[in-house]
């Protein structure tokens, strides 16, 4: 590594990292939720839904054709969980917090 070939930038300052750059338009709410989360697709409909703990275990899973779903989560422990929508041939990952 030859450092007189690096090229340094200044950086003023770092806002935050967006956990969700994808182009897919579908929104996940409440978050966090109690009894029953509400997965909705602006595009496209949904296919699958999976619901994993943060180990990557998978807990549920449901079948949906539809642009909005709605999810029973009653039945999860209080905690963070990991929720995966297919939306046509893509896979979308986002956190959520079950009161």
């Amino acid at each position: 590594v030859d450092p007189d070939k690096w090229v340094l930038k200044k950086v003023e300052s770092v806002i935050g990292i967006a956990e969700n750059e994808s182009k897919a338009q579908f929104s996940i709410s409440p978050n966090p939720v109690k009894d029953k989360l509400v997965v909705q697709s602006f595009n496209e409909m949904i296919c699958k839904i999976t619901i994993s703990d943060l180990l990557g275990n998978k807990i549920e899973e449901y079948t949906s054709m539809q642009p909005i779903s709605t999810i029973n989560v009653s039945g999860l422990s209080s905690g963070v969980f990991f929720i995966t929508i297919e939306i046509g041939e893509a896979n979308f990952t986002q956190k959520f917090v079950k009161l």
